[in-house]
Parts: C-alpha cells; sequence; structure tokens
C-alpha cells in the first residue's frame, strides 16, 4: 500500500543559472501544491520555473513560469496541483542570484 506523506519539497534562495531544487523518489510520485515566491530586493527579478521529466532537461516544453517578475519586496503565492513522475525534477532560476526566496510544498507518494 504506498504511504502519502506531506511535504516541504523545495525551501531555498534561487541562483541565476536552472538549478534542480526537488526530485521526487526513485519508487514514487510527489505532487506540488503551493508555490512561494518572495522577492527580497528592492528591484523586479524574473523566476522561470519548470517542471522536468527524469531524462529531460528544462525546455519550454516544461515550463510553467516563464520570465514571471516579481515586483521588489513582494510575494507571490501559487497553488498548484502539479503531478512530478518518478525522479522528476523542479528546475528554477532567477534574473538575480540569491534574490528570491522560494517555499515549495506538496505530497509524496511511496
Amino acid at each position: 500500500m504506498a504511504t502519502t506523506s506531506p511535504v516541504q519539497l523545495a525551501q531555498a534562495t534561487v541562483a541565476a543559472t536552472p538549478t534542480a531544487y526537488y526530485q521526487a523518489p526513485v519508487d514514487g510520485t510527489a505532487i506540488a501544491q503551493e508555490t512561494i515566491l518572495c522577492n527580497i530586493t528592492n528591484k523586479p527579478v524574473t523566476i522561470t520555473l519548470s517542471f522536468v521529466r527524469d531524462g529531460d532537461e528544462a525546455s519550454a516544453a516544461n515550463t510553467i513560469l516563464s520570465s514571471f517578475e516579481i515586483p521588489g519586496g513582494q510575494t507571490v503565492f501559487l497553488s498548484q496541483a502539479t503531478v512530478l513522475p518518478s525522479q522528476g525534477k523542479i528546475v528554477v532560476s532567477a534574473s538575480v542570484s540569491d534574490a528570491v526566496g522560494m517555499t515549495i510544498s506538496g505530497i509524496e507518494i511511496v
């Protein structure tokens, strides 16, 4: 029988280069349910966020936010129910390194 656990999938400041901040378990899946993005600077910063299948790379086909602008000092809450298959990754980048704090919460099913 599968075990379902609520978890914090990722929490970090976002790098300027595309970085995998979470990878779903080998023997299970994950569901990303909420993403919180906080621009900790006083200038606009853009974010690109992708949900990438194992073996693929971030591309236009799996990007859900592309150059999404977050005004300085603002926080954005995204509600979603996006399934990550086994070893699927959450890949994120920002226009300015370490300018955006990110927390992604969801469920792991193993």
